[in-house]
């Protein structure tokens, strides 16, 4: 059979206005117009790219199963030469990957080895060696003290039956959440049945012999070796009425693990293996044997009929079922629903497909006001079984928080618990960050003692490859005040403007507003905050080194013509304001040597560290040598700006000791002219580095570092974007600190170079760092690798979802 050049490309993105994206499996079924084999293609679909297959002439249908357990489809016609475009826009999970769901009748050998081969612990090549050295392990489980913290209580009474206030603040992780993340000495400790080297599976059977309503929750908590922790809902008692008996539920962790937590549970039950399937990992896959067995056995009505004797399988399978059946289609079952919340008041599920289903088939008017009631007994119960339960409570109390106003904190308490859910898992697993050791914060200054009841902040929003800054500042009763620092590109202004409206809002202020310097990525997003007729409010003070502030200070280029004209409508928008310029500096330019103390935002102190005046020199005469009509310099392709164009490609291996090595320098004027600077509240210290060349930064840090020989700052705020030219090895030896963040998604420039990250890493102080991203890009991910992570000592933190803000507590 010929494959034509035909096709489809599947296009993949959160919903309309969502951030949610993330990669996911994607499944083509279909028979050719010729012939009478089945096509059947699994592809993983990046979020925000496209991915093509090549497909002979026919009809086809293109799936994907979420993790909700929400089907999304399209059936699709491929003529001769004709390539369909398939995009889908919905809120999803991350694609599949392992699942012990679909593992657990395996054996333990298989099980492992199948995990660690997902995780990276072991390659393919290794996997038949890997299942050997497992399946003839002994039957003994050793004791391992790093595999510890799967618990059980000894008995009923040490969890209790939680009073609803109680319930309510378990979505915070308070009360009897808490006694499971600390020190238990009343809870006993089981041992692993089963582990190849750092992944273990474990048993843990259900504690009542009989009745089977959970009335007391069993957790799992896994220490991570960062210092965190995770914490498993176990889905207990199950009774499997395929066997008729009460099931176990199977425990797996594998430290190693990547993507979601390191935890992940399941349950034994062949019967309703494909239905739970279905809700693990969101694998595409399993909807063809579930949707078969629904079908042929009439699963999802049967299992909901049996709630008496399983309550928590027949929330699984009305979740699938809300999920799967048509919405206008009303089922026998969907009574039932109701009468399973009324019978199981102690089971969040239980009230929350009861409001699903109120919601996605509704019978009259008063059904809203019904859906408003279950999510407030869900509430009242505690954390969902099920981590599509946290999705839906979270949905579903913003949906109707319009018309019922106290679901609204409903609602923020279970964004709350979301943001802790690894929605990828079918029951609900918890992730806990390490709490950070006072002991880090010991050699701070007194001052900073005093600083626990204040705000010191830097927002770092979505400005493309560019710069648009947000720091914040004061005491925790009073409102903030605020510096803008950048504009980022043009279309970064709505998103900066929407952050001035809030801050307006609240009635605070914005202290000053800083343009660094003329670049494109700095200057266009303030070109038009400045030329905006409806600004939410207006700074109490604006620095800029302008034309007009250059030539009042008293005194060949590849730069282009752009930048110079954004620069001249900048000042003259900001003239057209009545806004004064520099009136700290008397309207000249502002420079290090025209300074000798630092500057005082009430508690907040600048001190500048870029430029110099021999930076501004050089800028001026290019600038005046781009005014001189006889001679412009002549256009250079691509994006208007003042930097060298070029993205350099990533290395294939991100070898940190190669890649630290020296490298250029940057020389170029505009970035040369970057005002940089220090800020500095209540004994806490940012420095913030604009595109400043690092001959001037080390100049400036030498200097206030005197004899100590390194300066104490909090968090870095990387120079360049994380330029190779603008970070290097001496800049960051000079720097006490262990906290960095980079600006910039990628794209133009190729930023952060691998370069500069390589010299933090290996030069930085000898101690955990962190890197804050505000991008997830082919730039930033490849750091966010386990073994450099652990080789270097280091964490990466990337916005939640594509397009978000990066906030950064310093």
């Amino acid at each position: 059979m010929m494959v034509s050049p035909s096709g489809i490309t599947i296009s993949f993105g959160g919903a309309e206005g969502s951030d949610d994206s993330r990669a996911v499996v994607a499944r083509i079924v279909g028979f050719p117009a010729e012939g009478s084999g089945l096509i059947n293609h699994e592809m993983v679909v990046p979020a925000g790219q496209s991915v093509q297959q090549l497909l002979p002439e026919g009809l086809y249908n293109v799936q994907l199963t979420l993790p909700s357990g929400r089907i999304i489809q399209r059936n699709v016609t491929i003529d001769k030469d004709s390539n369909e475009l398939c995009r889908f826009a919905d809120d999803f999970a991350p694609g599949a990957g392992f699942s012990l769901q679909e593992s657990v009748n395996r054996s333990d050998g298989e099980i492992l080895a199948n995990a660690a081969v997902a995780s990276g612990n072991t390659s393919s090549d290794d996997y038949t060696a890997a299942l050997r050295r497992v399946s003839d392990m002994a039957a003994t489980d050793p004791r391992h003290d790093h595999l510890k913290y799967i618990i059980q209580p000894d008995n009923a009474s040490s969890i209790g039956e939680p009073t609803p206030p109680q319930r309510a603040r378990l979505m915070q992780g308070i009360g009897p959440l808490d006694q499971v993340a600390g020190a238990m000495p009343d809870w006993a400790l089981l041992e692993p049945k089963s582990q190849h080297g750092d992944t273990a599976l474990w048993r843990v059977p259900h504690l009542q012999e009989a009745p089977p309503e959970p009335a007391n929750r069993q957790w799992a908590r896994k220490e991570l070796p960062n210092g965190g922790f995770e914490i498993a809902s176990l889905p207990l008692p199950w009774f499997c009425t395929d066997s008729g008996d009460f099931s176990p539920a199977e425990v797996l962790v594998d430290p190693a693990r990547t993507a979601g937590t390191a935890t992940t549970v399941a349950v034994k039950d062949r019967r309703l293996a494909g239905l739970l399937a279905f809700l693990d990992r969101g694998q595409a896959i399993a909807a063809r044997p579930l949707l078969a067995e629904l079908e042929r056995e009439n699963l999802i009505e049967e299992t909901i009929g049996d709630k008496l004797r399983n309550p928590l399988a027949a929330c699984a399978a009305a979740y699938v079922g809300l999920a799967v059946y048509a919405p206008n289609e009303h089922e026998r079952w969907d009574a039932w629903l109701g009468n399973c919340m009324t019978r199981f008041p102690t089971i969040p599920d239980a009230a929350i497909v009861h409001a699903r289903r109120l919601i996605l088939r509704p019978t009259g008017p008063s059904d809203n006001a019904r859906a408003a009631e279950a999510l407030r007994r869900a509430f009242a119960a505690g954390t969902p079984y099920f981590s599509a339960g946290v999705l839906l409570l979270r949905e579903m109390s913003i949906l109707l928080s319009a018309d019922h106003a106290d679901l609204k904190a409903l609602a923020r308490e279970a964004g709350m618990l979301a943001g802790r859910v690894d929605a990828s898992q079918a029951f609900t697993v918890l992730r806990y960050a390490p709490r950070q050791p006072a002991v880090l914060r010991s050699a701070q200054s007194s001052a900073k003692a005093t600083s626990t009841k204040s705000i010191f902040r830097l927002t770092m929003l979505p400005a493309s490859e560019g710069d648009s800054l947000i720091l914040s500042y004061g005491a925790t009763n009073d409102k903030l005040r605020h510096i803008v620092i950048d504009g980022g590109r043009k279309a970064t202004w709505p998103r900066l403007k929407t952050e001035l409206a809030t801050i307006a809002g609240r009635g605070e202020t914005v202290e000053l507003l800083l343009l660094s310097h003329i670049d494109a990525d700095h200057i266009d997003g303030l070109l038009e905050l400045a030329e905006d007729p409806h600004l939410p409010l207006m700074p109490a003070a604006v620095w800029y080194n302008g034309f007009d502030q250059l030539m009042a200070m008293a005194n060949g280029s590849e730069l282009k013509p752009f930048g110079f004209n954004a620069a001249d409508a900048y000042s003259k928008a900001l003239a057209a304001k009545g806004w004064p310029i520099n009136t700290a500096f008397s309207g000249h330019a502002i420079y290090t040597e025209a300074v000798s103390e630092p500057f005082a935002f009430a508690d907040l102190k600048l001190t500048l560290i870029s430029p110099n005046r021999a930076k501004l020199d050089k800028l001026r005469s290019d600038w005046q040598n781009v005014l001189k009509p006889a001679a412009p310099p002549p256009p250079i392709a691509g994006r208007p700006g003042l930097e060298a164009f070029g993205k350099r490609a990533m290395p294939a291996k991100l070898d940190v000791e190669i890649l630290s090595e020296p490298s250029v320098i940057d020389k170029t004027a505009p970035n040369g002219s970057s005002i940089a600077m220090i800020a500095e509240y209540r004994g806490r210290r940012v420095l913030l580095g604009a595109d400043a060349h690092p001959d001037i930064v080390l100049a400036s840090l030498a200097s206030l570092a005197g004899d100590a020989g390194t300066y104490k700052i909090d968090l870095v705020k990387v120079p360049h974007h994380g330029s190779r030219a603008n970070l290097t090895r001496e800049v960051v030896e000079k720097i006490d600190c262990d906290r960095f963040a980079i600006s910039t998604n990628g794209a133009v420039f190729g930023h952060p170079d691998p370069e500069a990250i390589s010299r933090i890493l290996k030069f930085g102080q000898p101690r955990p760092k962190t890197l804050y991203f505000n991008y997830a890009s082919d730039r930033t991910t490849p750091w966010d690798d386990p073994k450099l992570k652990s080789k270097y000592l280091y964490d990466c933190v990337f916005p939640a979802h594509e397009g978000e803000k990066v906030v950064v507590d310093i």
